[in-house]
């Protein structure tokens, strides 16, 4: 065993004296250090400035509470109370936030060892000031717009609107209110069917979702459709029980426009006058069939006719326009009336053979002739005349033969005439024709008659033919002999041939 000599042993003496000195002193600087913080805490409530609607004081629970300098953050409870402990004494701001609500900051000093009590009120952001809507489309004012579009908007706000819902008003011009939509969601809304040339204004409530009380109305906004678009074909459809009348142009994807949707009666027989702007046709507005007029988007309907336009197997199917679109002539029985396309100036033109009524006719501008079909009592008992427009010069085209005849038309020059025969020659009392056809003939009677319809489908008729505004293509129906198929409006050529498919739909007319 080694023995420490007496130098050695007295300096490590005084090495363990000296580093028990330095560990004391570091100890006791250290706690001494610990000792200087002192701490308290703070409790509180946390209220709504404005309180409830009867007055009286409402706590806010779900607060969130924070300090600074920072410590533990809380919520305060379901009577809007919190604490919070082991705060270091000393000013100490005090942070609460609660959605809907503007952040509150109170300074409060914190004592040692003791709690200090504070109440805290907090107002409720006033939203209607912070958010602002954002017009994306159409734009303020947009005019030539489609009739079927979409309303696209935004928010802008300084808070959270994802608990909010709108209502959207929609306004035609001249016209009611309308609630396009409720509680909706999204900021876009889908419009369609509107009206050609029509103003429209709109107008965003922004609610809430949970009770429904509106935040904020938007400005009104505005923007206006289109113009009414030219198309050169209207034609008449049974839907649901009654007729209405619909535009259409040639191309494919062309959406038909139905211009007397809002109509409950019938309306029938539409026909274009020579500038397209106006169409008469025949409706059920007063039960007799009545002529009428309108613009060509359906607006402005008036009725012009006195007498009722029937006779022997014709509701509604007997008039044309004049040349010069001044007059409608139309046929009432046995008697051809013409009068003015303001309702007023009422003429007889012309008296029918004994026994027979008027039914179709056609008024040509470059001969100044008028064709014209008369009828008998039996529905198959047709002929086809042309005539001066005062009634004279009666001369018959097509005599009353096997199977039944109708629709007469001139050309544009007026040289030929078309119209329909049942080549089969089948008479039946209901009027069922078998295998109609279009023929076309010289007005002076020479030449050979022109079978049209060599291309139509065995089992149906071709029936309404009229020749289109160039004299280069005819318009027609095609339908299945049973009477019980649908319509079809069809166009081919002079010859018969090119047979296309237009639409569904019957009596068209070429404008």
């Amino acid at each position: 065993m080694k023995i420490f000599n007496n130098k050695q042993y007295r300096f490590l003496a005084t090495g363990l004296a000296l580093f028990s000195v330095v560990i004391f002193t570091t100890i006791s600087c250290e706690k001494e250090k610990f000792d200087d913080t002192k701490y308290g805490s703070i409790t509180g409530q946390v209220f709504d400035a404005d309180g409830n609607d009867n007055g009286t004081n409402m706590t806010l629970e779900g607060a969130i509470v924070t300090t600074t300098p920072a410590s533990s953050s809380v919520t305060t409870d379901a009577e809007g109370k919190f604490s919070i402990s082991n705060i270091p004494t000393g000013d100490v701001i005090v942070v609460v936030n609660k959605q809907d609500y503007s952040q509150k900051s109170t300074t409060v000093n914190v004592a040692e060892n003791k709690s200090t009590d504070m109440v805290i009120q907090m107002s409720r952001i006033d939203r209607k000031s912070t958010v602002d809507f954002l017009l994306h489309t159409p734009e303020q004012e947009a005019i030539n717009q489609e009739i079927n579009l979409e309303l696209a908007w935004a928010l802008r706000s300084s808070v959270k609107f994802s608990d909010t819902i709108f209502d959207i008003r929609l306004i035609e011009s001249n016209n009611e209110v309308v609630i396009l939509a409720e509680n909706l969601q999204d900021t876009t809304c889908a419009l369609t069917k509107l009206k050609y040339e029509t103003t429209y204004f709109w107008q965003l409530d922004l609610k809430e979702e949970d009770d429904g009380v509106i935040i904020k109305t938007s400005p009104m906004w505005s923007f206006k459709t289109k113009d009414f678009p030219d198309f050169p074909i209207v034609y008449s459809k049974m839907e649901n029980g009654i007729y209405n009348i619909y535009s259409k142009a040639f191309e494919v994807d062309t959406t038909e426009i139905n211009i007397t949707e809002k109509e409950s009666s019938s309306n029938w027989m539409p026909i274009y006058n020579k500038t397209r702007s106006h169409i008469a046709f025949s409706t059920n507005r007063t039960i007799d069939p009545q002529i009428y007029l309108m613009k060509k988007n359906g607006e402005g309907a008036f009725p012009i006719t006195e007498f009722p336009n029937v006779g022997f197997h014709n509701q509604g199917e007997g008039f044309c326009w004049s040349p010069d679109n001044q007059r409608i002539i139309y046929s009432h029985f046995d008697k051809l009336y013409s009068i003015k396309t303001t309702g007023t100036g009422l003429e007889l033109m012309a008296i029918a053979p004994a026994t027979r009524h008027f039914k179709k006719m056609d008024w040509n501008e470059h001969t100044n002739k008028i064709i014209i079909q008369t009828i008998g009592e039996k529905i198959f008992d047709g002929e086809i005349y042309i005539m001066d427009p005062d009634g004279s010069n009666m001369t018959l085209l097509v005599a009353n033969t096997p199977g039944r005849e109708g629709s007469p038309s001139l050309s544009i020059d007026g040289s030929k005439y078309i119209y329909t025969h049942d080549a089969d020659g089948f008479e039946d009392e209901s009027g069922r024709s078998l295998n109609n056809k279009i023929y076309i003939q010289n007005v002076d009677g020479t030449g050979d008659i022109l079978d049209v319809s060599h291309a139509k489908i065995v089992g149906t008729n071709d029936i309404n033919p009229r020749f289109s505004p160039n004299g280069s293509k005819i318009i027609f129906e095609n339908v299945d002999n049973t009477g019980e198929g649908k319509h079809t409006i069809m166009i081919m050529d002079l010859e018969g041939n090119d047979r296309q498919k237009f639409n569904e739909g019957e009596m068209p007319s070429w404008g």
